[in-house]
């Protein structure tokens, strides 16, 4: 059970552990990328695409519950600037990330 002394902490965590799939997520899908136009076997590429896009929406939804938090304790204190670091970081990376590596479209999995 969290208690007010906990929120801070759980609020960190949840930042770090997004901000840790996102990344993780973007070299995943990097590396089935490169994968893919090598002779690599089709499968790694489609194993890399697949864990890529998984951790990708779970960076999404933690970050996303995460956001919902630190925007219900604005009314009651003032959060940690490291709070808000990590979730902008999360939101770049996530950005940047569907920017490289679109969903669908021209430059989708897709193609």
């Amino acid at each position: 059970m969290d208690t007010v002394r906990d929120a801070p902490r759980s609020m960190t965590a949840a930042g770090g552990t997004a901000l840790g799939l996102a990344v993780v997520a973007a070299l995943s899908l990097m590396a089935a990328h490169l994968l893919n136009r090598g002779d690599a076997a089709d499968e790694l590429a489609s194993l890399g695409f697949l864990l890529g896009w998984a951790l990708l929406a779970w960076a999404v939804a933690i970050a996303g519950v995460a956001a919902v938090q630190l925007a219900r304790s604005l009314a009651r204190r003032r959060p940690a600037r490291v709070d808000i670091l990590l979730l902008a970081a999360t939101a770049a990376v996530i950005a940047v990330t569907l920017a490289a590596h679109p969903p669908f479209g021209s430059g989708g999995a897709s193609a």
